[in-house]
């Protein structure tokens, strides 16, 4: 590989980090140990999130203000489904096949 070639992959390397500072972690699952717990934290720390000012999103009833401790040193939220349509990027990282009731 060329130095040329290096830095112009820093570059773009750069460029996916701050676009994938958008988006937002969801996490559609009833319970917070296992593998699916571990893949989330996996995929946090590799998109390179800040565990101090993003915290994981969870699905509920209500919507809270306050940080809860997901573990590994990550914070989640919980978030009712209003303030879920407002935002824009989201990732599912998992969802449970009975999460949710539907009718």
């Amino acid at each position: 590989m060329t130095e040329s070639t290096y830095f112009e992959r820093e570059e773009i390397d750069k460029k996916s980090i701050f676009s994938l500072q958008s988006i937002d972690l969801l996490y559609l699952h009833k319970y917070f140990y296992g593998g699916v717990t571990t893949f989330t934290v996996h995929l946090f720390y590799n998109m390179r999130f800040d565990p101090n000012n993003k915290p994981v999103l969870r699905f509920s009833i209500r919507n809270e203000k306050k940080l809860r401790d997901f573990g590994y040193g990550i914070k989640y939220k919980n978030i009712n489904f209003d303030h879920l349509l407002d935002k824009e990027d989201v990732l599912i990282t998992v969802i449970k096949y009975n999460f949710f009731f539907i009718n």
